[in-house]
């Protein structure tokens, strides 16, 4: 409810604000261009609701996908693991990813094995979360 209120009062904010500054707009060609301008920020105004009108908890979505493809929690961790690697220059032959999942079948800890001729260090900065439990194996 406090999100229809801020959309309601932003709304009604914007729309002042729009039309005193529209009355002060000079005659010309800058009108044009400022009434445009003053109509984006409306615009702005009206769909600043729309994040707000969403849930974008995708979870059960999420489960319905996992009951058809396999399990896509696992393919966005692995995706976000070798994002994560590949943008730390960590080259590696072999990437092994165990989740531990809660009762809600949500992952809460990742336990990711890097076969790497990189050190420790650098696996582990690249892969810098609390949640990632992560063991190097040098070759």
């Amino acid at each position: 409810m406090s999100s229809i209120f801020s959309f309601i009062v932003s709304f009604c904010v914007c729309g002042i604000l729009i039309g005193a500054l529209y009355v002060l707009l000079p005659h010309g060609a800058m009108k044009k261009s400022a009434k445009y301008i003053l109509c984006l920020c409306f615009l702005c105004s009206v769909l600043s609701f729309l994040p707000h009108s969403f849930d974008f908890d995708l979870s059960g979505f999420k489960t319905e996908i996992a009951d058809y493809s396999g399990n896509t929690d696992i393919k966005a961790a692995e995706l976000t693991v070798k994002t994560a690697l590949k943008s730390a220059g960590v080259d590696y032959s072999a990437l092994y990813i165990t989740p531990q999942k809660d009762e809600n079948q949500k992952i809460t800890e990742l336990y990711v094995e890097v076969h790497t001729k990189s050190d420790y260090k650098t696996v582990k900065e690249a892969l810098s979360s609390e949640n990632i439990k992560v063991s190097v194996i040098n070759e």
